[in-house]
């Protein structure tokens, strides 16, 4: 009898056992198919997501190719020859301000940069330099000028140390210590590598701009495009009031300047003098930069497609 009770025992066991382990693998088998299924979506979602940013990256570059086609119907103020509202919206020109497209029911926007439209490394002079940062928040004259030189000892060749400037015995005492490139930069972001550029002085905050906003390595530039450059920029102009920038945001948003003259009527004689200093008018670029992305400003961090235009 006891033996019975035993075999029974020893069998109910063994049925709990292989429950126990069949519950274990079908845990494990529900887990593994919840995050295979979690890992498709994630793919489709990309892949929806790619299609959707290749698609307005076409989409700016059919309609660039409009406006460039129809510049002069587009330009014209005679009636006889001007666009429908229609037909000026889907012709885009380069411009800071960013157009609004919406697709598949989801909202984009697309910025049109002109290759050349920030002022050049290459072309910066120490009045530009101080100009630039002071608008940038670097209030201090001694930290300005120490930027400048560290700057200067970035790109030139020797490790000779330039007056309040930073060599390779600087970065290579820090914490994470790096080298000294002593070589022309060859991305703007290597500015972030220089003593004395701190990310707000380079991305810039809600109250002023950054050096991105104004620098760039390539071309030859001395002044800003006026039509592209970030409504933050024109705190190079102290004397240009809120509503003057308003005026030029609001002109360069209908049409392109063609004329500096165009913003000197919106402005007084001092700001129409400091935006001379620091602006022009960029005339056809031979490149055009289409950057699209869900936020009309994107900021660090956030998706951005780009593709290269041509005239």
């Amino acid at each position: 009898m006891r033996a019975a009770y035993g075999e029974r025992g020893f069998v109910l066991m063994a049925v709990l056992w292989l429950i126990a382990l069949f519950t274990i693998v079908a845990l494990g088998y529900a887990r593994t198919t919840r995050y295979k299924t979690q890992e498709l979506v994630n793919e489709l979602r990309l892949m929806r997501e790619n299609h959707l940013f290749a698609s307005a990256l076409e989409i700016a570059a059919a309609r660039y190719e409009l406006y460039t086609l129809n510049r002069q119907r587009f330009l014209s103020s005679g009636l006889e020859d001007s666009l429908t509202k229609e037909q000026r919206s889907v012709m885009w020109y380069p411009r800071h301000e960013a157009y609004p497209l919406e697709m598949e029911g989801e909202e984009f926007f697309v910025r049109l940069e002109p290759v050349g439209g920030r002022i050049s490394l290459r072309a910066m002079t120490p009045e530009l330099w101080f100009s630039i940062l002071e608008a940038c928040g670097v209030a201090d004259e001694e930290a300005r000028l120490a930027i400048m030189a560290a700057v200067a000892d970035w790109e030139d060749a020797d490790n000779l140390l330039h007056l309040d400037g930073a060599e390779g015995d600087y970065y290579a005492g820090l914490s994470v210590p790096y080298a000294c490139k002593n070589a022309p930069m060859e991305h703007i972001e290597e500015l972030l590598l220089v003593r004395g550029v701190t990310p707000d002085v380079f991305y810039g905050t809600p109250d002023h701009p950054g050096l991105r906003d104004f620098l760039d390595v390539g071309g030859e530039s001395a002044k800003l495009d006026i039509n592209s450059a970030p409504p933050m920029t024109f705190h190079i102009a102290p004397s240009l009031t809120p509503e003057e920038l308003d005026a030029i945001v609001a002109l360069r948003r209908e049409n392109p300047i063609m004329a500096m003259t165009e913003a000197y009527e919106e402005t007084g004689l001092v700001a129409a003098s400091e935006l001379d200093r620091f602006f022009h008018v960029l005339h056809n670029p031979q490149s055009v930069v289409a950057r699209v992305a869900r936020h009309p400003d994107p900021g660090p961090g956030v998706r951005t497609g780009t593709r290269m235009l041509s005239e």
